[in-house]
């Protein structure tokens, strides 16, 4: 896979499924030598209805291991919470936490990657 995609490999950082939906944070490492970057992938498994979006540029890629420690879903609304340490703390200064995402915005056909 390396020799295939080179730079613009992703990795999966987290997973939640449900029988409702599929929520997948992934990153690329300096994809093309730019900037490293977060994906927040959701899948509404009631409509079949997919869409792929960036969810921020990331400082370091191994910020994204402080960035996103849980997933909650409520209300219409997504909630990616970071860890709480005081390491995540220095990670996390440049970034806006808790991210909050409307579920209908990932859904809508604007910015999809």
């Amino acid at each position: 896979m390396i020799l295939c995609y080179q730079t613009e490999l992703g990795f999966t950082h987290k997973v939640k499924e449900t029988s409702k939906y599929k929520v997948v944070i992934s990153y690329q490492i300096r994809p093309l030598n730019k900037d490293s970057i977060s994906f927040i992938e959701y899948t509404d498994k009631m409509t079949g209805v997919c869409r792929k979006k960036i969810l921020t540029p990331l400082k370091m890629y191994e910020d994204i291991f402080y960035l996103v420690s849980s997933i909650h879903v409520s209300k219409g609304d997504l909630m990616i919470k970071p860890r709480t340490s005081s390491v995540a703390e220095v990670h996390l200064r440049s970034y806006n936490t808790p991210i909050r995402i409307h579920i209908q915005d990932l859904l809508s056909d604007h910015e999809e990657v």
